[in-house]
């Protein structure tokens, strides 16, 4: 009985057994289609997003795909794709190797490793890529094509590097063997071939390079900057008559063609025949040749090339066929602040004008508007340009020299004030801005304020000598800190003692201090380098009738009358002088007598 039992209880947990089996295996099933149908959903949406542009959306469906199918190849390229395209290297690189490893042979899962590799200047790995889809999928052109790209990339990039053809000879192979590759299975390309010729130049196989040459000139025969190529290459070969006679052909038959013009124009500056290189450079400048290198045959003929005289009709015929051009107006600029200063300002005006804004082009406008002392064209300008530029100190400093300079005193006080406050670390500039205060201020009679920003210059730059020898010349004349005039003035005679400026401002100094003879030494000096300087002339009077020679005096300040003294003090000297007996009544006279 007791057997029966455990018989029957056998089969019932038997029975339940398989049942519940059962009920796990269609569950487990269900699981997986709907993680499936899920995975589509999410996979579908990464993609629309994807084509519509919402890459930040396409990501995280992609990410979610992944989660639940972490072997999904197309879901890690895409994201490849996408992280590329954000410039995320690091991960788009990552995907892109896990769609690899999961799919070895996809043609399109390497070659963006291979891009991504590229882009992140990894040329040896990126080729390394680009060589094994190559041969593996010889019928893709594509593949072709980004290895040539990298090539001429390198090879482009190492231009400039010592030993460059050394270096890159690994690299010249390697591009004339994939050339030979992509034409064996594609056909000639004449694009490539013109890269292959350039290449043959470059490393300077003559013989290879005018082969190649032929073959484009066989493949195109119409086309004309082959022909002058060739001619270019008798030259390269030391076969100038063969040169000579293919040019007069090629001249005679295309008289207007561009590209003869300028392979001529190579020749004839081999040759030397300048007249020729001078006929056709003006030439070219009168076609619709690319502006920019209308500018190059200027530039790189002008100084071996065009005496002066030359290179003002070549400015001249450039600037008439493109007058509106920036270059076209710095150029005549350029070469009129050599000759001329004052005619290079209406071109440097029109520049800037032109340039939107390009401050270089300013600061040049402000240079030599200054240089050539037309102040009120720097105050006109810089005031025009302040707008443009309202935190910019040195527009600031040049309205301010300009309002001190056409005498609008009040303006250059406030306009310096103001912009010395945008000056950022900067000391050089910092000073120039009190240096014109002080200025301004002396000019205004404001003695205590010229001063301080006389001292805060110094404490900048205790050497900045133009404000050294000016404030002690205004201590002199006020006759006030006599030693700190004096010191002044020796640091900046120490610094250039041939200066005919700081040698008045020292006899100057030395007067005011009652050293006459010594005054006498260093006045004369000045006048001797700078004879009609009115200001030298009565400083030199003054210190001549201080060592007793009273019709010297006489004579040096008559002269400085003459040349535009018109001081009151000067006229007095010369009508008194008479009635001044002596050195002791003459400097009473200078301390007492002061223009109203």
């Amino acid at each position: 009985m007791k057997t029966k039992i455990h018989i029957l209880i056998f089969i019932l947990a038997l029975i339940f057994s398989s049942c519940s089996i059962t009920k796990t295996k269609k569950s487990a099933g269900i699981n997986m289609q709907k993680n499936e149908q899920k995975f589509i959903y999410l996979f579908s949406e990464a993609n629309k997003n994807r084509l519509l542009g919402n890459s930040q959306k396409a990501v995280e469906f992609y990410m979610s795909a992944l989660d639940l199918k972490p072997n999904s190849a197309a879901s890690n390229y895409y994201l490849a794709e996408l992280f590329m395209a954000n410039k995320n290297y690091n991960s788009a690189l990552n995907f892109a190797e896990k769609a690899i490893k999961l799919v070895p042979d996809n043609l399109w899962y390497s070659l963006i490793k291979g891009d991504i590799l590229y882009i992140q200047k990894k040329d040896n790995e990126a080729y390394f890529v680009y060589k094994n889809l190559q041969q593996k999928y010889t019928d893709n052109e594509l593949i072709y094509d980004r290895i040539i790209e990298l090539l001429l990339e390198k090879i482009k990039k190492s231009k400039n590097n010592e030993n460059h053809l050394l270096k890159n000879k690994d690299v010249f192979n390697k591009f004339i063997y994939i050339y030979n590759e992509k034409q064996k299975h594609f056909g000639y390309d004449l694009k490539i071939a013109e890269y292959l010729y350039n290449i043959y130049i470059e490393i300077q196989n003559r013989k290879k390079a005018f082969s190649t040459l032929q073959e484009m000139v066989k493949y195109e025969p119409n086309e004309l900057k082959y022909k002058a190529l060739i001619a270019e290459n008798y030259v390269n070969m030391h076969e100038d008559e063969k040169a000579e006679k293919l040019y007069t052909q090629l001249k005679n038959k295309f008289p207007d063609n561009v590209d003869i013009k300028l392979s001529y124009l190579k020749f004839c500056k081999y040759k030397g025949k300048f007249n020729e290189y001078l006929k056709t450079t003006k030439e070219l400048l009168k076609t619709n040749l690319e502006f920019n290198k209308k500018v190059n045959l200027i530039i790189s003929g002008r100084y071996p090339n065009f005496p002066p005289k030359e290179y003002k009709e070549v400015l001249t015929i450039l600037y008439n066929k493109h007058p509106k051009e920036i270059v076209s107006n710095t150029l005549f600029a350029e070469y009129y602040i050599e000759k001329d200063i004052n005619k290079a300002l209406p071109y440097l005006i029109k520049a800037a004008n032109k340039s939107n804004g390009d401050f270089n082009i300013i600061l040049t406008l402000f240079e030599v508007s200054y240089d050539s002392k037309n102040y009120e064209i720097l105050f006109q300008q810089s005031l025009k340009y302040m707008q443009m530029y309202p935190n910019q100190a040195k527009v600031f400093l040049y309205n301010g020299i300009g309002a001190y300079k056409t005498k609008r005193y009040n303006e250059a006080i406030k306009v310096l004030k103001m912009g010395k406050d945008f000056v950022i670390e900067d000391n050089n500039l910092l000073l120039q801005f009190h240096f014109y205060l002080a200025e301004t201020y002396h000019s205004q009679k404001d003695n205590k304020k010229s001063d301080e920003n006389f001292d805060k210059v110094l404490d900048l730059n205790p050497k900045f000598y133009l404000a050294l020898n000016n404030y002690s010349y205004y201590l002199s004349e006020r006759k006030i800190k006599l030693q700190k005039a004096l010191s002044m003035a020796e640091t900046c005679i120490k610094y250039q003692n041939e200066n005919p400026v700081f040698c008045d401002t020292y006899a100057k100094a030395l007067f005011e201090n009652k050293y006459y003879k010594k005054a006498l030494i260093y006045s004369e000096k000045a006048i001797k380098i700078i004879s009609n300087n009115p200001d030298f002339l009565e400083n030199y009077g003054d210190i001549l009738f201080a060592n007793n020679m009273k019709d010297k005096a006489l004579i040096n300040w008559t002269l400085s009358k003459a040349n535009g003294n018109k001081s009151k003090k000067l006229n007095f000297k010369i009508d008194k002088k008479s009635l001044i007996t002596n050195e002791e009544e003459f400097i009473k006279y200078l301390n007492e007598k002061e223009d109203k």
